[in-house]
């Protein structure tokens, strides 16, 4: 009681302070967001959760005072209970922000479009909510549910140059997974065909809309070379979740009719769900007997033509794959055989390595299919994908993508155990010069990055948040461009013939593109555009002449090939007179 009294003394005695010394009241307005569907999600402690929240998404409030005089704004991201709260204190003027002078409320999202159909068009434009109805209360509290026609653009940099090229990354689309995935899509059964286009459900909606999102919004703005579908394409590795991905995924397209190819490539990766077919019917299910199953052999079926084009007409310089890529082998570690989709290729300056580190095991315990968690057995016979990352590691920028993120034991049982990660450490990742960048997905929670760390730097990793909810992740690399100058030695005599060539990873590719060339400058009045060109200097009048050699990677008919470039060297010759 005496304390009861005491604390009642202290609140009394710190209000009236605040009121002597002019401290203002604090207006609080809470937003929950909230998705039209509930969804499995991973909290930041790793426990599965099932519920329509929305986290760690970007919001900005903007409130406006009576006679829109003033206005205040802020901008925050939702936390891991799906809200964020705003406090505003005062107005420009120094007058208190209360419930009574506030004339309107809006709320943006800065990463989320909203598609609007016009017509048989949808295009999209960033999510806003203007004047947002309220209740005109100190602490207000607001619940938005987006649009089930919506994506959210995430992005990130690598690198710190002046040009660049650009990718995409959609994983874990899951198509085509509903509730507690007690459903079978297309036909019936796993050996099935997608056999009814009007069959639909969320995860068909937010590829369908990424495909959208993508062509409109992305492809005309930015240099994007490739998409990377990094994993559980499918819900349970039916024939026909893979026909209803591919013909989504045909409607990719470029802006620009110069480019030789009507679409832009994407890349598959084999995630767990993609491993062992599987799917559900009225009696709880069925799956590929263990006495039938080569794990991957639908994933396989779908996409080896697309390793070909990959392969052989997309421009990507030193393709290379195993053999168990086409091949399956018995050395599994299991009584059934396996695939093995390992790959790598050269784009620019960069070297991306695709590893396939999934389970070979059966999930047991009542469930179908494989375990979530990955293994690595880099001492047994059947490691092949450590194998394989340990013969790619080299000191070239990389980039590797893996289904699972190289992360130790998050969420518990699903990822890398810590001992797992020191065996990818010791593939050669660990204190490697430049450090690898880790691109996974898997865990369907809110995207981070940080720097993997076993001793010394292994890498930098970045986990990416699930395409069916929504999620969409733009990368940037950018780096610096280089020229190579091959010239007589000394200070020549003009005329003089110089030889030049531009460093990046496709130069010596019979596929490079015709719109790879760069745009030179070679300061003496001439231009052109060359992969390697060959360049005389002639006769000038003065006795010492300086050229100022310039490459860049511009416009050229409409497309933003690299950004804004250059290098500049200056060239010193003699006259002959």
């Amino acid at each position: 009681m005496i304390k009861e009294n005491l604390l009642k003394y202290f609140l009394i005695l710190f209000g009236f302070l605040a009121l002597s010394m002019g401290v203002a009241e604090t207006w609080s307005l809470k937003v929950i967001v909230k998705r039209p569907y509930l969804s499995e999600h991973y909290d930041s402690l790793g426990n599965l959760v099932i519920d329509s929240l929305v986290r760690n998404r970007k919001i900005a409030v903007v409130i406006y005072k009576s006679g829109m005089l003033d206005s205040l704004s802020s901008e925050s991201a939702t936390n891991d209970s799906g809200f964020v709260i705003f406090d505003f204190t005062q107005w420009h003027d120094g007058s208190a922000v209360d419930s009574t002078n506030i004339a309107k409320i809006d709320i943006l999202f800065p990463t989320t479009y909203e598609g609007i159909k016009v017509g048989e068009n949808i295009t999209f434009r960033k999510l806003r909510y203007q004047s947002v109805s309220f209740k005109g209360r100190q602490f207000e509290e607001i619940t938005i549910i987006l649009p089930l026609l919506s994506v959210n653009l995430n992005e990130y940099t690598i690198g710190a140059g002046n040009w660049g090229f650009d990718f995409v990354v959609l994983t874990d689309l899951h198509i085509n997974e509903l509730g507690n995935h007690d459903y079978d899509f297309g036909s019936e059964g796993y050996d099935d065909y997608d056999d009814n286009p009007y069959e639909t459900g969320v995860p068909i909606s937010n590829l369908w809309s990424a495909v959208l999102f993508i062509n409109e919004q992305l492809l005309p703005a930015y240099p994007i070379k490739f998409i990377v579908l990094l994993g559980d394409i499918s819900s349970s590795s039916e024939r026909s979740e893979y026909q209803r991905v591919k013909t989504l995924l045909s409607n990719l397209t470029l802006y620009s009719p110069i480019y030789p190819y009507d679409r832009i490539f994407y890349i598959p990766v084999m995630g767990n769900h993609d491993a062992w077919p599987y799917t559900y019917n009225g009696s709880g299910g069925i799956e590929m007997p263990s006495s039938e199953v080569t794990i991957g052999i639908y994933f396989h079926d779908a996409f080896i033509n697309q390793y070909d084009s990959l392969k052989y007409f997309f421009p990507l310089a030193n393709w290379e794959e195993t053999e168990l890529l086409r091949t399956p082998t018995d050395i599994t570690g299991e009584d059934w055989p396996s695939y093995y989709f390992n790959f790598a290729f050269d784009y620019h300056q960069y070297h991306f390595i695709c590893t396939d580190f999934n389970s070979r095991h059966h999930a047991g315990w009542g469930y179908h299919g494989t375990p979530p968690d990955p293994d690595v057995y880099s001492e047994q016979p059947w490691g092949h994908t450590w194998q394989w990352l340990h013969q790619q590691i080299s000191s070239q920028k990389m980039v590797i993508f893996d289904h699972h993120p190289y992360c130790p034991y998050f969420p518990p049982g699903s990822n890398f155990t810590k001992g797992e990660i020191h065996e990818i450490a010791q593939a050669g990742l660990l204190n490697n010069k430049p450090p690898a960048r880790a691109i996974g997905g898997h865990k369907h929670s809110e995207e981070t990055h940080w720097v993997l760390w076993d001793e010394d730097t292994i890498c930098y990793a970045y986990f990416v948040d699930a395409l069916k909810e929504g999620e969409l992740y733009l990368f940037h690399i950018r780096d610096s461009v280089s020229f190579i100058i091959t010239q007589p030695e000394g200070n020549p005599i003009l005329p003089v013939t110089v030889y030049f060539q531009t460093s990046y990873s496709y130069q010596g590719s019979y596929n490079a593109p015709a719109w790879g060339i760069p745009y030179w400058d070679f300061g003496d009045g001439t231009q052109g555009w060359s992969l390697a060109p060959t360049h005389i200097y002639r006769l000038f009048t003065t006795l010492d002449t300086c050229f100022k050699v310039t490459v860049s990677m511009e416009k050229q008919d409409g497309r933003y090939l690299l950004r804004q470039n250059a290098k500049s060297n200056c060239l010193a010759f003699q006259s002959s007179y």
